[in-house]
């Protein structure tokens, strides 16, 4: 936002510096350093309420969409694009390897398609939507791929981009709830640090979620690594040290 105003007055200062002659005094003012805000996931607590109430108060569609998102770590441009036949039943996964923004379909965020595994939560999100678009019929207008899985209960179309979740279902949610506001897009943080708690492998995550490399995920989720690690990894080392006659042992 900050860098918004600043090239704003920038370029009014320059335009005046032209036709007044008058020094700019926005020269040597360099934006700001683009600062990625920090997680703000939902507790497991405030996740489930938030579903319950999309569950009993909407559609089944707006509660199937979030159950996935929260399931599976998924970007919203990402949720809005998966087809049927991104869905391997088999082996319970499904593949990402596009997305949709405004309205348009374009690649994911890394260029790189991956497969993600579905938990038992993500795989019931997917049944309910079976009788909504799966049953349908195919719309050879969405491709080879098929439909699109998920779609709006108030037009019975595929979702066009992530705003009609927001202000329909995700805010009210909230509201009732008494939970206080986050974007959607923190239903991916949720899924993070709910694996990083559970003691999830960090690089499975970063497959799981398609981060380039884990050192992301090391740098915007610290705070929960070391909260999940911590106790297990300092037992391992009282393990190892902690008794001067085991260790003697073991050097030996």
């Amino acid at each position: 936002m900050l860098n918004n105003y600043l090239i704003c007055l920038r370029g009014v200062f320059t335009l005046a510096g032209r036709s007044l002659k008058m020094d700019n005094p926005m020269e040597g003012i360099e934006n700001s350093k683009h600062q990625i805000p920090p997680p703000d996931p939902l507790s497991t607590f405030e996740m489930e309420k938030v579903l319950a109430h999309l569950k009993e108060r909407f559609d089944i569609r707006a509660w199937a969409y979030f159950e996935f998102a929260f399931m599976t770590g998924m970007r919203p441009e990402e949720l809005i694009e998966l087809r049927w036949g991104d869905v391997d039943w088999a082996s319970a996964s499904i593949r990402v390897e596009r997305a949709r923004t405004s309205g348009e379909v374009k690649p994911l965020k890394t260029y790189n398609s991956r497969d993600v595994d579905l938990v038992s939560r993500a795989l019931g999100a997917l049944e309910a939507m079976k009788p909504w678009t799966m049953l349908g019929g195919v719309d050879h207008r969405d491709g080879e791929q098929g439909r699109r899985i998920f779609e709006n209960p108030g037009t019975n179309k595929p979702w066009h981009d992530e705003r009609s979740q927001r202000d329909t279902y995700w805010r009210p949610a909230l509201r009732a709830t008494g939970i206080r506001w986050r974007r959607p897009y923190q239903t991916r943080h949720t899924y993070a640090t709910n694996a990083l708690s559970a003691g999830v492998n960090p690089t499975y995550i970063v497959r799981q979620m398609g981060h380039k490399n884990a050192k992301m995920l090391f740098t915007v989720y610290a705070k929960w690594i070391d909260g999940s690690d911590r106790g297990r990894e300092k037992a391992k080392l009282e393990q190892l040290l902690g008794n001067e006659k085991t260790a003697l042992k073991k050097a030996v």
